[in-house]
């Protein structure tokens, strides 16, 4: 609730965590945060940037999920070790291996530069220029006309609309269970005054009306959702999208890496046998910005029906999981 709520930073979470002896790293929670597989999603290799309804349990309510990314959204990433930057290697530790997920490192010989994997099973040697090139590539395939903007800020607002709407339609059902329960009590007392019930049957009807009203008013507080914070990420987003590959180009080492870990909170991979780079997954405000963009594109009226990308949104994202580096 604290990374809800704003009151500690990524790193203050992490150090804490640490304290109560999680080995979490802050990278690590970074990225579990963001991950759409704890408010029932997931994410699939062969369908990019789309987000599955699975059928898994959540751990996490979507609202919550997305007050959570909506913060740490704004919480720049700084898990980059002070050593070893060199911006001609941005993508360092952000990159992993198609093969064996193993990150890369870069180094630097007879004039030029390179990316490596670590450790020797199916290791990948890659000159930087052509990775950073294709990454570069892939970046600008988010960029959104200016033209389009306020359109498309316009339909992002009336999809989160709809899918606020259910959750407000559940807050007036909580409530109204609360008050129904609140009489119950007030009944049960008066009728173990006047004894008509026993004591012990007055104490098991008693905390069992507690227990269900205590849990609803548990969920109330974990569904108390402001969509500013929502709003905040959309319009960042959207200043982001702009250009993002300018953007990325015009920040130093630190900067970039917040960026790529923003836009790519898993990071990417590459598959040096089909030259290529990819991401398992995409910030889901992101997603959702980039998708209605593509509609809007698409479409000369710059009209869409909310719900046909509903499989692409989790009420927020990460919500996660947007800053302006």
């Amino acid at each position: 609730m604290n990374e809800c709520e704003g009151k500690w930073s990524n790193k203050e979470i992490v150090e804490r965590l640490r304290k109560l002896g999680a080995t979490i790293e802050y990278k690590s929670f970074y990225r579990q945060i963001g991950n759409p597989f704890y408010c029932g999603y997931y994410m699939n290799a062969y369908f990019p940037g789309k987000l599955i309804k699975g059928h898994h349990p959540a751990l996490v309510s979507m609202e919550l999920f997305m007050k959570a990314n909506a913060v740490a959204i704004t919480n720049p990433h700084k898990g980059i070790a002070k050593k070893f930057k060199d911006t001609d290697m941005p993508l360092k530790s952000f990159l992993r291996s198609e093969l064996t997920n193993t990150p890369f490192t870069g180094y630097k010989q007879k004039g030029h530069i390179y990316y490596k994997t670590r450790g020797h099973e199916e290791p990948v040697n890659e000159k930087a220029a052509t990775i950073n090139k294709l990454f570069m590539e892939e970046l600008d395939k988010y960029k959104i006309e200016a033209a389009h903007i306020a359109a498309i800020e316009t339909q992002v607002k009336e999809i989160v609309s709809q899918k606020f709407t259910d959750k407000l339609q559940e807050d007036v059902s909580r409530k109204r269970k609360i008050t129904e329960l609140n009489d119950k009590m007030e009944s049960l007392e008066e009728r173990f005054i006047n004894q008509e019930l026993t004591k012990e049957l007055y104490d098991k009807y008693r905390l069992k009306y507690q227990d269900e009203k205590k849990q609803l008013e548990e969920e109330n507080i974990k569904g108390d959702f402001k969509s500013s914070n929502l709003e905040k990420a959309v319009k960042n987003g959207l200043e982001i999208l702009l250009d993002p590959l300018q953007l990325w180009i015009s920040c130093d080492y630190d900067d970039k890496q917040r960026l790529q870990y923003l836009l790519f909170p898993e990071g990417m991979r590459y598959d040096k046998e089909n030259k290529r780079v990819r991401t398992p997954r995409l910030n889901s405000v992101v997603s959702l910005i980039s998708s209605v963009a593509r509609v809007s594109e698409e479409n000369e009226k710059g009209y869409l029906v909310g719900s046909s990308l509903d499989s692409r949104f989790v009420a927020g994202t990460g919500i996660e999981p947007v800053f302006a580096p």
